[in-house]
């Protein structure tokens, strides 16, 4: 029951036209199943980064997404997000070291997509331990 109440909590969340969902977590693999089934219920693609790997699309079970090229550096990952210009869930694993004031041009390029939300419908997501939020990204997001 709580695996339910909780994806259809996060389904709201999303369905409310939040840009942003910070979610603090140490169960990485658990947030990421819970996103993938509210994917699925919503019908959106949902794609996650790591820092390692770089953006790939995730909902997908029956087959393995190579990563995308040149989206490992956190500015590429939100470039090409920002230039998709589809909409999507995009999952940002442990992105919280490239938002803060020594990251400018990640914290205007995640202002971008949230500013860009009405138009495109690009839903980021925040997966860490724990997440500050930086003052002018912080109206665009909801905690979960």
């Amino acid at each position: 029951m709580g695996d339910t109440l909780e994806k259809n909590d996060l389904a709201i969340l999303i369905e409310s036209k939040n840009p942003i969902i910070v979610i603090e977590s140490h169960e990485e693999s658990r947030v990421t199943e819970l996103l993938t089934k509210v994917a699925i219920k919503l019908k959106k693609p949902l794609f996650g980064w790591h820092l390692t790997e770089g953006l790939r699309r995730v909902e997908m079970t029956d087959s393995h997404f190579a990563p995308l090229d040149n989206t490992q550096k956190p500015d590429d990952c939100l470039k090409h997000i920002k230039r998709m210009e589809r909409p999507g869930i995009y999952v940002l694993y442990d992105f919280h070291p490239f938002l803060d004031e020594h990251h400018p041009e990640q914290v205007r390029l995640v202002k971008d997509i949230a500013l860009q939300f009405q138009k495109y419908h690009q839903t980021l997501v925040f997966v860490s331990h724990k997440l500050k939020l930086p003052e002018e990204i912080r109206r665009f997001s909801a905690r979960f």
